[in-house]
């Protein structure tokens, strides 16, 4: 947010991708809240204001999602404001109003919100402007509420940095935004092919992770990698920070560092314990500690999670805090041939399967994922599995700590959650697919689902789409696979010919397909319960 003309231009003249951010939903922010000790207000009746909304990609989903909350989203950008004030239209959603104005016009008679929003707002606006951004904070956030606010982080940002300095150096002579990226790319691209001895430099080591990372953020999108690109590392103003930095500068607005949003990364899993003890030795408070794990790990973001000065936060752990919320898994149960068992998730995160009341619960997650179980129902589903009689509270206690410790690991693990995403977790005989999703992907294969994620969908799930409004049954969907073509200028039938298994036929090769997609559909957590 910028009361300058070159910032209202930029963000007028190319729009920020319609993204969600799930960290920023406040039935994760109000998890996290639980966990400090806080009563987070109920995600199912708050008021929710985002910051530098832009064209409603993560406002416009949470509305939905939640429609017993209110919602406020503000951008410096009239273009984009339009953009969300149509999203919303064309769900008919009431619960949430767009305002074209500038941070500094904020009116005072908005109120104040429970969750507050300013995800990528911070570093990329002047001093005065972050001087107000905070001001908003303290002034709107409700005495209980918590704000969000992410910014890019030093020491990380050092070597990005110099990037986005050899980019304005050499694109200085442009004015086309698209064409100074692109222009910049290229140039970062030619540079790597040039340094000697590339194998045996550091600087090369990180071009080539940079490109890698940073450029190919999402397949086939130029258009939406340009567009962060400029918005991010080439923004007019990008002023990354220390945390310590941050967290100093809120509380001189009288707001307080609670966590961050990303909460595993609070915690020292992937440093050697002897080394944590070290840390903690060193540090002299929570900030501290924080700071110097951005330091080992060359910290690039965060996503901080603030909350009023006089709010007392328990930061002793404790697995009790759990009974009130909703826990999902993304974690699959594995047996290597050695008889080692254990819980793994797609990024190669794990948990022992060693007690055996946490093993029923992450089993019967799995079974229903992507939904999410409110502890005590999971609690007695393990029991009953295990054939535990009553409710024995030992084994509720060895529960709670164990997921606890698991979401501490790795949110696939284990997630935390305020709330329940009313997702399916098997495919209905009349399956419909989030209205937010259906109308995402008329112009976009990245869409948002009912647990507030970005989500990419393949071919089939692109044709598939317009019809599953829950009144299409298989056959309806089948004619679908069999008549639309993709723009390969062949039918589906014609590609599935192409890939039929030995011994099937067209027609079995496609109810395979169309299985399998709605299979990826629900796990995707993109169809209605």
């Amino acid at each position: 947010m910028n009361n300058s003309e070159d910032k209202r231009f930029i963000y007028d003249e190319v729009s920020y991708p319609e993204l969600c951010y799930s960290l920023t939903h406040p039935g994760r922010v109000a998890a996290i809240g639980t966990l400090l000790g806080l009563r987070p207000p109920a995600v199912e009746h708050c008021r929710v204001l985002e910051i530098g909304c832009a064209g409603g990609g993560n406002l416009v989903p949470m509305a939905h999602s939640l429609p017993g909350c209110s919602f406020v989203g503000i951008d410096l950008s009239e273009r984009q404001i339009d953009s969300a004030r149509q999203f919303a239209a064309a769900l008919g959603l009431g619960n949430v109003e767009f305002r074209h104005m500038d941070l500094i016009d904020l009116d005072p008679e908005l109120g104040a919100f429970d969750y507050i929003i300013a995800h990528g707002v911070y570093s990329w606006v002047p001093g005065p402007v972050r001087e107000r951004l905070l001001a908003a904070c303290k002034r709107h956030l409700a005495p209980n509420g918590i704000a969000y606010v992410s910014y890019n982080t030093l020491p990380g940002w050092n070597s990005i940095l110099a990037v986005r300095e050899m980019i304005n150096v050499r694109t200085r002579h442009l004015s086309d935004p698209r064409e100074k990226v692109r222009e910049g790319r290229e140039f970062i691209a030619s540079i790597l092919t040039m340094i000697p001895h590339p194998e045996q430099s550091p600087f090369a080591l990180f071009l080539k992770d940079y490109i890698a990372t940073r450029f190919r953020r999402f397949a086939d999108r130029t258009d939406w990698e340009e567009s962060m690109l400029l918005h991010d590392e080439l923004s007019t103003v990008n002023e990354p920070v220390y945390f310590h930095q941050f967290a100093s500068h809120a509380a001189g607005h009288g707001l307080q560092y609670l966590a961050d949003a990303d909460f595993p990364r609070v915690m020292p899993n992937d440093l050697e314990p002897a080394d944590a003890v070290k840390l903690q030795k060193m540090s002299g408070s929570v900030v501290d500690f924080e700071q110097y794990m951005d330091f080992v790990r060359d910290q690039t973001f965060r996503s901080t999670l603030l909350v009023h000065d006089n709010v007392a936060i328990t930061r002793q752990l404790d697995g009790e805090k759990l009974r009130g919320l909703y826990i999902s898994s993304r974690a699959r149960f594995v047996r290597e041939d050695d008889g080692t068992e254990f819980f793994r998730t797609a990024e190669d995160a794990r948990w022992p399967a060693e007690e055996a009341i946490t093993s029923a619960a992450l089993l019967h997650l799995e079974s229903i994922a992507p939904r999410a179980a409110h502890f005590n129902d999971l609690f007695k589903t393990a029991c009953q599995m295990l054939n535990l009689n009553g409710t024995p509270e030992k084994a509720a206690s060895v529960l709670a700590d164990d997921l606890l410790a698991a979401f501490c690991v790795d949110t696939q693990l284990v997630e935390l959650m305020a709330y329940d995403p009313a997702c399916a977790s098997i495919v209905p005989d009349l399956p419909e697919m989030s209205p937010v999703a259906r109308h995402q992907v008329r112009q976009s294969r990245i869409v948002s689902n009912l647990r507030h994620e970005q989500m990419e969908l393949d071919p089939t799930a692109r044709v598939l789409a317009h019809l599953l409004d829950g009144q299409h049954d298989r056959t309806a969907l089948l004619q679908a696979l069999a008549s639309r073509s993709e723009g390969t200028g062949t039918t589906i039938t014609e590609q599935a010919a192409m890939h039929i298994p030995e011994g099937s036929t067209i027609d079995e090769a496609l109810v395979t397909e169309l299985e399998q997609g709605l299979a990826k559909l629900a796990g995707a957590a993109l169809l209605l319960a």
